[in-house]
């Protein structure tokens, strides 16, 4: 297992990883979307923004629910890891990693090892007036953070003042509380909102 820790190495492990999913999903027809700063970096800077050290990916649901069920991502080097794959796995969407590097993620505890990796997020459509649509986001973005800040085993954050209290309080709500509990009401919500029918 090899150790990297430059930027650049890291993204060229992840151009690696894409094209490896892309493959795969031409070859079962999955409709798929870069996307946030890997869509931004494509356009600006034909590659990733110079800082960055991810690759998004947004997925269809009708394709995302086929994705996580095929077998070639049972691959030596290439592991998919998601909810219906990997015991423990508290994320609502799925990583893509290389099994031969490892990630060390300091102050957060997945109870998932994982290598370097793209992170693969279902894309659902909602239904419903443009004021409740924004009103399910600002939900799900709400209980997206809380399940990130179930998993930091140390509350770190340069906000100071009130921000910083705020902060403090959803960490100490979202430790008390646990990931996977939150897991299954963020779920829960997505569930409720989406649309019978995925984004075409």
């Amino acid at each position: 297992m090899q150790q990297i820790s430059n930027l650049r190495e890291i993204q060229l492990i992840q151009i690696e990883i894409l094209k490896y999913f892309k493959s795969v999903c031409e070859k079962h027809g999955i409709r798929y979307y870069l996307s946030n700063g890997t869509l931004l970096g494509a356009v600006k800077y034909h590659g990733f923004i110079p800082w960055d050290d991810d690759i998004d990916v947004f997925i269809p649901r009708s394709d995302y629910e086929r994705l996580i069920r095929l077998p070639e991502f049972t691959d030596a080097q290439y592991v998919l890891l998601s909810d219906n794959r990997t015991p423990g796995w508290i994320y609502p969407y799925s990583k893509l990693s290389d099994s031969t590097t490892y990630v060390r993620e300091g102050a957060y505890n997945l109870g998932v090892n994982y290598g370097i990796s793209i992170d693969l997020f279902p894309l659902d459509a909602w239904g419903g007036s443009k004021c409740r649509s924004r009103f399910q986001a600002l939900r799900c973005g709400l209980l997206r953070r809380f399940l990130a800040a179930s998993v930091s085993e140390s509350f770190q954050t340069p906000k100071t003042g009130a921000a910083k209290l705020i902060l403090f309080l959803i960490w100490r709500f979202s430790r008390l509380v646990g990931s996977q509990r939150l897991r299954h009401v963020l779920l829960r919500e997505i569930e409720s909102v989406r649309n019978e029918k995925s984004p075409r």
